[in-house]
């Protein structure tokens, strides 16, 4: 144990000689959100929360004149997702946080799952001396995704669930050093199973280098979808999160 401890630190040290934000490299954590959906189900006023961990794996691309990242966060858990099927093997590992509240508005018999999470997110920037501004691109999935019934004969209050896969397209400004990445990202969103239903996205991500070699980041989402033709209810959903890990450079 004193042989691995002294390993990782020696590691931690020699790091901070070549690791640097203003580069070109990748990030390997983890990341938390805590998410608020107003409202949960379709003509409801309910409103629920949910948790969602996943890793947080980004390859950046930084220089005084251009910012590019690619966000592969979800790209991990996909596999595993596949993996399963695959294997045929069921089990509770999915890309979805389970609501808190649910049981008190549509019964003691009901569990649903919440969503927040990119499949691909990708943002090209250009500037002057660390400032940038550019296009984004996310494609991913958002909302209320699946309500499951054990049974037991309580009745659903609502039709549907809000949330589906999404896209984004839109436009993206940021700031970088080497102990600071920060993006402002607003988005076009496009709901995938309703496409008269129409949305925006902005969206604040930034890390700090706690080292040269670790980082700690922060992001804040806010996403409403427009009411959509046949009734379809507007809905809206707030995130906040942490995330940490390693900042590798080439």
């Amino acid at each position: 144990m004193k042989r691995i401890f002294s390993t990782t630190l020696l590691i931690l040290l020699t790091s901070g000689a070549f690791c640097q934000f203003l580069d070109t490299g990748w990030t390997i954590g983890i990341q938390s959100g805590s998410n608020t959906i107003n409202p949960s189900f379709r003509e409801t006023n309910y409103k629920d929360k949910f948790n969602f961990t996943h890793m947080d794996v980004r390859y950046l691309n930084a220089s005084k004149n251009s910012f590019k990242m690619v966000d592969a966060s979800s790209i991990p858990d996909l596999l595993i997702v596949l993996g399963m099927a695959l294997a045929k093997k069921e089990g509770d590992f999915e890309l979805t946080g389970k609501l808190k509240k649910i049981q008190d508005y549509a019964g003691s018999s009901y569990s649903g799952y919440g969503s927040d999470f990119s499949f691909i997110q990708t943002t090209w920037t250009w500037g002057v001396n660390g400032t940038y501004a550019g296009v984004d691109f996310d494609l991913g999935s958002i909302g209320v995704t699946k309500v499951k019934n054990s049974g037991g004969g309580d009745v659903l209050v609502d039709k549907d669930p809000n949330g589906d896969a999404f896209i984004g397209v839109g436009g993206a400004a940021g700031i970088a050093n080497e102990r600071l990445r920060a993006l402002l990202r607003v988005d076009r969103l496009w709901l995938g199973r309703y496409q008269s239903q129409k949305g925006i996205a902005i969206i604040i991500d930034g890390d700090f280098a706690l080292t040269n070699f670790l980082y700690l980041g922060a992001y804040y989402k806010y996403r409403r979808f427009n009411e959509g033709d046949e009734g379809i209810t507007k809905f809206s959903q707030n995130t906040f999160g942490l995330k940490t890990g390693f900042w590798i450079s080439r």
